[in-house]
């Protein structure tokens, strides 16, 4: 293996988990998977965009790592885990602040929609 072939190798290790949360977190996983229709794959995708956010953060490599193996022993996504330490960690800041009120987010400026019609 060449010296680039292991740098590809070594970031698509670092990118694992982190670029497609929709991939199976173990072989086992990947081989039980059924195919799913390309109709049903776009509605499921319409569906979790929907109701989920992307986010894009820096975090101590450390941490990271461990997040990664916590994901692997639990055979869960890595976005799980960050969600569920997420849900402990607003939890406990609000039995000590009381609960926190999310904001509607003000109507878009610019919308193209409304000039093109789409």
């Amino acid at each position: 293996m060449s010296k680039e072939e292991k740098k590809n190798a070594a970031m698509d290790q670092l990118f694992s988990g982190l670029t497609s949360p929709a991939t199976a977190t173990s072989p086992s996983e990947e081989r039980s998977a059924a195919p799913v229709p390309d109709e049903e794959q776009s509605r499921r995708r319409k569906n979790k965009a929907d109701e989920d956010e992307r986010v894009c953060t820096i975090i101590n490599v450390e941490l990271m790592g461990k997040i990664r193996e916590i994901a692997r022993k639990e055979a869960m996504q890595i976005r799980e885990v960050f969600e569920l330490a997420l849900k402990f960690a607003i939890q406990d800041y609000e039995s000590k602040h009381g609960v926190v009120h999310v904001r509607k987010p003000k109507s878009k400026k610019g919308d193209t929609s409304k000039i093109f019609g789409g």
